[in-house]
């Protein structure tokens, strides 16, 4: 049997991984958005995910929000996005500096909850398929290790949290790979 792979970037005629498989973009975006309730639940600040009614005139719903005040004497709501690096409308923004393609997500998702920033602390997490992320939520989850740390007195948990979120990035880019392959039939597997 013999394997190939069912998109090729145009640019570069090298292998990419599909956008396509929706599946695979969405699982990696709940499971990095349940990674956040997780660990927000891990440094004692009580969280839920997809509140309802927060944006009351368009019906917008982040992926979460604390219950208790994070910064400003506001709460923290956020938003996950998976953007993939390869896709054709990133590429000349990936070509010409590291991270961009996350920074960029971040800035749609700021301005689609631009409303929240007047009752609410938003903070725009977005990931890219090849492993970054944006700088603020870098920043976000530093503290948010820190915090963690001081509830399990361990002072290594900020690298456990962005080691986690490196693994689960992997493993969902894994997925995406293995669904990038479709079997063929040679000549030699029909005479068998």
């Amino acid at each position: 049997m013999l394997w190939t792979n069912k998109q090729t970037d145009k640019y570069t005629d090298s292998n990419v991984l599909p956008m396509t498989n929706k599946i695979g973009m969405d699982n990696n975006n709940n499971n990095n958005n349940n990674n956040n309730n997780v660990s927000l639940v891990s440094a004692g600040i009580p969280a839920t995910k997809e509140p309802v009614g927060l944006l009351k005139s368009d019906g917008k719903r982040p992926d979460g929000l604390i219950l208790v005040p994070w910064q400003s004497g506001k709460p923290l709501t956020w938003d996950v996005t998976v953007a993939h690096t390869l896709a054709a409308s990133y590429v000349s923004s990936t070509a010409c500096e590291a991270g961009a393609v996350a920074e960029m997500a971040a800035t749609l998702k700021s301005s689609k909850y631009a409303d929240l920033s007047y009752s609410h602390h938003f903070q725009r997490i977005a990931f890219k398929t090849l492993g970054s992320m944006n700088s603020s939520a870098v920043s976000f989850f530093r503290d948010l290790g820190h915090r963690i740390s001081q509830v399990s007195g361990d002072s290594r948990e900020a690298y456990y949290l962005f080691q986690h979120i490196a693994v689960t990035t992997q493993r969902f880019n894994s997925v995406l790979l293995r669904d990038s392959f479709v079997a063929h039939e040679s000549q030699d597997d029909s005479d068998a």
